[in-house]
Order: C-alpha cells, then structure tokens, then sequence
C-alpha cells in the first residue's frame, strides 16, 4: 500500500492486448479520490464527458463526488475511487489513463455498499476482444483489500450478477448480493 497525499493506492494487475488474443499482465494502480481536491474534481467530471455513452455509472459517481466538493459535506461515508494505469503523482491525475471508477458508501447501520462501479466504456467486453480487460475484477479485489474483515454489499443488474458471483458474492434477494467471508 502507498500513501500520497491522502491518496490511497493498491498496486493490481490488468490484462492488456498484445495481438490477436494474447494479452500481458500490466500494472494499474486503485486510487482513493481527495474529496478536498479540486484536481480529482475535474478528473471525474472530465471522466463523467468523456464517457458518455448510454447510462454509465461513472456521472452517478461524479454527480456524488460533486455534492461532497461543492457543498464541502465531506461525508465519510462515501469514499470515491479509479484505478489508472498512472503510476506516480496521484495528486495530478490524468483523466485518459483511468481505467475505471467506483464508490463506496456506508448507509446508517448497514453494510459497506459498493455504491457505483464503471468501466471505461472502451475497454468493455463486446463481441470484439476488449484492449484492457480485469479492470472491474482488480476495482473489487482492491475494495476487499482496503475493507478487510467488514460486511459489503451490492445492488447489482441481472448482466453483473454472474461477474459478482466469480469474485465471492451470494444473492441474498432480487439484487441485492453480499459478500461470503
């Protein structure tokens, strides 16, 4: 783990494609956002423009990032991330090497939730090989790194149920998914 002005980073590992279906392991870094930092400000709402495509998570997490900034609530419950494959100067992020954003917040006497988690929409697996793949994977790997031994949960959509289900959760109703420790 490093720390870099109030900067949480995990070093983790995605999938890069070489050619032709061959892919590489690659370094990518999950990064805990300043909700004092009018830098990681920008860089999601420069994430939540650039990524526009249908109805992504990544403006949920801005817009939410946002109200803590502008309206200086600093809750502490919520906790806002990316992963990038930026290495260093994590206090000047660089919006087109984040790979993916995620929040975590934790209701009044409930569970940590993963709140939001969004991919960068061009890396998202479709009938084409994807450039970078595992990103959503090492977001969540690093949440339980980070969260240890506490209870998490999530809502999830009918498509995400069975990537949820890979990395250790159960449904314990409709979408709703827990953990199993």
């Amino acid at each position: 783990m490093i720390n870099f002005k109030g900067h949480l980073a995990l070093k983790s590992k995605v999938q890069e494609l070489q050619h032709e279906n061959c892919y590489r392991n690659i370094s990518a870094c999950l990064v805990e956002l300043d909700k004092n930092s009018e830098d990681d400000y920008k860089v999601l709402k420069d994430i939540a423009e650039t990524w526009k495509v249908g109805d992504l998570y990544a403006n949920d997490v801005y817009e939410r990032f946002k109200s803590n900034f502008e309206n200086k609530t600093r809750t502490p419950e919520e906790r806002f991330f990316v992963l990038t494959k930026q290495s260093k100067n994590f206090d000047k992020l660089n919006y087109t090497k984040i790979l993916g954003v995620a929040e975590l917040y934790k209701p009044e006497d409930s569970p940590l939730e993963i709140e939001f988690l969004q991919t960068n929409p061009k890396y998202i697996k479709t009938k084409v090989s994807p450039k970078i793949k595992h990103i959503g994977k090492a977001i969540v790997k690093g949440f339980l790194k980070i969260i240890k031994d506490k209870e998490i949960a999530l809502f999830t959509t009918p498509n995400a149920k069975s990537f949820y289900e890979k990395l250790g959760f159960i449904n314990i109703e409709s979408n709703l998914m827990k953990l199993k420790r």
